[in-house]
């Protein structure tokens, strides 16, 4: 690949800068058009043809500077205030920082990552010329971008993994960064000293400049710390780091002097010299920079060899501080497992009188906050307050009665949640509370309060928590009347704890809403004026109806529908599609169409009864007819004395029904004499009541069937 400077994009690339946390809205929108403008340019140069591409980073060198410029400006997640004000404050703002990101990224992947096969005309010795010779991807930058992509982890190890089997000198460039990185933590501490001197020494305008200091100080220590761990991370996964603990041997005292040197009291005077007193911020900073620093020792001790481990963590046993937050990150017992028992026994030793000495300092400044006045005493309490004390201490009985009222302060007095986090044990209950479980809480001077009495929120630098760009860009706020107005900023502080007595907020309602007696009398009273609305005649057909239980109330339909029917939808094709499926099970065939099947119709046919005359002469074949039947019918011996039912002689009665059907006739015994008939009854259709019985016997049946042929579509 033959490289040309006139075929190089001339386009010149702004320098975007970083914004201050309380920068003004004008600000916002000058950075928002930068940030577009970059980004178009970016995407722009990325759609050019290879030859182009690397002309144009080779010989524009204001593309990379800018590149450079990026990387500072769009701010990373652990910077709170600066990344809430890019990414949740204004939606547009927060789109085109989200392109700008992108874009950078795409443009650090192909500067960093030699494609042969979409690229095959640039050989891996003129990739090697660009990148290292001409600066176009040093070794420092691609550190600074691997820091900054931190995202995407495991891509940035298989960059570093490539970068050094193309680069043979890439390893040394790597041992020379630790080593930078080596000396800056005690070059930290250095200047962190010299900055408190210069605080306490210096009046007016120099005062409120070494306030501004200490304020940067904190950002650089926190951004060191957390790009370190990443860096630290992805190069130890790529088997590049021999030697890491060397590299962070700085922190132990770093983390030391930051607990000495800024206290809550020198962090108040710093805070009431700047001019927003960003009391919150510096304090959230200090933890931070504690935290940071802790995480990145530990990512590096646990990658080291068990005897090295050992030799380590007693080589810094008298920075107390240090150990306790390094044991509270993981126990340290665990990490020197398998060690000798002389090693193990003093290490524990060491351990228990570093953790007395710390809960003692935290519940000194406790009693600071005038915290400790009153914990445990329930007559201070309401009813509510007593009745958790009185449930907390029944399920805690180990916890003393301070310690369970200092937790229910913190939670607002809410029972539930105080039990949910003892229980948990995890980031719910703040580290405040979990290092002083044990201490004695009582209270040891009648001296006024010192020092304020913190009321932050416990969220433990939960960034998830934090308004990702397309959620506010998809919800935006409304603008009130008022104008917009800003939201409160959240709290992601982690060493101080919301300890003091919870303070309604104050309303602006004039008129308190009346709070019904209980939930089943707000119902009722709900549906009382429902009811007197229908009658005044008005009537809303599209508002719900609720019943007393809180159930829907939905109308049912007036005409009778098998509930199958609405439920499944399925077209005529289906059907038929279907049909031999379920053919062979059906029990009706198309003949049972006429069938009488009407349940609810009790009437009978209308027959007449056909009676010949007693007298009537009979021809000879009847009368010999007559005469079997008779003697057939003739009652056997033992019955002659029971009146019988459907014979012929004197004294006959026939009685109509209703409905006519058929005629009884009793035969009964008047004289002596008897008397002979020639009746003969017609038969008929009607079978009396064994008929009406299996109807009704079978008439759920009957409507099963008839709800099933309905289901298939038979009528």
């Amino acid at each position: 690949m033959n490289l040309a400077e006139s075929s190089a994009d001339k386009a010149k690339c702004q320098l975007i800068e970083r914004l201050p946390y309380k920068s003004s809205p004008t600000d916002l929108s000058d950075w928002q058009n930068a940030a577009n403008t970059l980004a178009f340019t970016y995407e722009r140069i990325l759609q050019q043809p290879s030859a182009s591409f690397w002309s144009s980073v080779v010989y524009n060198k204001t593309i990379m500077e800018s590149f450079d410029a990026v990387l500072e400006a769009i701010p990373r997640r652990f910077e709170f205030d600066e990344y809430r004000l890019i990414f949740c404050w204004d939606a547009s703002a927060a789109m085109a920082a989200s392109r700008l990101y992108n874009s950078t990224l795409a443009l650090f992947l192909c500067v960093a990552v030699h494609n042969k096969k979409s690229d095959p005309t640039l050989l891996p010795k003129q990739y090697l010329e660009f990148v290292r010779d001409r600066d176009v991807m040093n070794s420092r930058r691609l550190a600074s971008a691997i820091s900054f992509f931190s995202k995407n982890g495991q891509i940035m190890v298989e960059i570093v993994k490539k970068r050094a089997l193309v680069d043979p000198s890439f390893s040394h460039d790597v041992r020379r960064i630790c080593g930078e990185l080596e000396k800056m933590f005690p070059s930290l501490e250095r200047d962190m000293t010299d900055l408190v001197d210069k605080f306490h020494f210096q009046e007016g305008v120099a005062k409120v400049k070494a306030a501004q200091s200490i304020d940067e100080w904190f950002c650089t220590a926190l951004a060191l710390c957390q790009e370190g761990n990443t860096l630290m991370d992805v190069l130890s996964q790529a088997g590049l780091v021999k030697d890491a603990i060397k590299t962070v041997s700085g922190l132990p005292a770093l983390v030391e002097g930051v607990g000495k040197l800024f206290t809550t009291e020198i962090v108040m005077d710093v805070a009431m010299t700047l001019s927003d007193y960003p009391l919150r911020r510096l304090l959230r900073l200090r933890t931070q920079v504690q935290q940071s620093a802790v995480d990145l020792y530990h990512a590096v001790l646990i990658r080291t060899q068990k005897d090295q481990k050992v030799a380590t963590i007693m080589s810094i046993l008298e920075l107390e501080r240090f150990i306790y937050l390094l044991n509270e990150k993981q126990n340290l017992m665990e990490l020197v497992e398998g060690c000798q028992k002389e090693q193990k026994d003093y290490i524990e030793r060491a351990l228990e009188a570093i953790c007395e000495s710390q809960r003692a300092e935290v519940v000194k400044e406790l009693d600071k906050c005038g915290l400790l006045t009153g914990l445990g005493d329930v007559t201070l309490l309401d009813d509510a307050g007593r009745q958790a004390m009185e449930e907390m201490s029944q399920i805690f009985s180990n916890l003393s009665a301070q310690y369970i009222h200092l937790c229910l302060r913190h939670f607002g007095y809410d029972a539930t949640k105080a039990i949910d986090a003892l229980l948990a044990r995890d980031s719910s209950l703040p580290l405040a509370l979990r290092r002083v479980e044990a201490a004695d809480l009582t209270s040891k001077s009648n001296a006024p309060p010192t020092l304020p009495a913190f009321s932050f929120e416990n969220e433990e630098l939960l960034m998830s928590t934090i308004l990702r760009p397309e959620q506010s860009a998809s919800q935006p706020k409304p603008a009130t009347s008022q104008g917009p107005k800003e939201p409160e900023g959240r709290n992601v502080f982690r060493g101080l704890i919301s300890l003091a007595p919870v303070v309604p907020p104050p309303t602006a309602k004039t008129e308190p809403a009346e709070k019904p007696v209980s939930d089943v009398m707000k119902k009722l009273r709900e549906a009382l004026e429902s009811l007197k609305l229908r009658a005044s005649g008005i009537e809303n057909a599209f508002e719900p109806q609720f019943g007393l239980n809180g159930e829907r109330l939905v109308p049912m339909p007036t005409a009778k529908k098998y509930a199958g029917i609405k439920k499944l939808k399925i077209s005529e094709t289906d059907k038929i599609a279907i049909r031999p499926s379920y053919e062979k099970y059906r029990y009706e065939t198309a003949a049972d169409d006429d069938v009488y099947d009407d349940e609810y119709d009790d009437g009978y046919e209308q027959r007449e009864f056909k009676v010949e005359p007693l007298n009537a002469q009979s021809t000879s074949e009847e009368s010999g007819e007559e005469d079997s039947e008779e003697t057939d019918s003739a009652p056997a011996p033992s019955q002659q004395g029971k009146p019988t039912r459907g014979g012929r002689g004197g004294g006959v009665t026939t009685y109509y029904r209703r409905g006519g059907g058929a005629g009884t006739q009793k035969t009964g015994t008047g004289d002596s004499s008897t008397a002979t008939t020639t009746n003969e009854t017609s038969r008929s259709g009607y079978t009396g009541g064994r008929q009406r019985q299996m109807k009704e016997r079978h008439k759920n049946a009957f409507k099963q069937r008839g709800a099933d042929r309905k289901m298939r579509g038979a009528y």
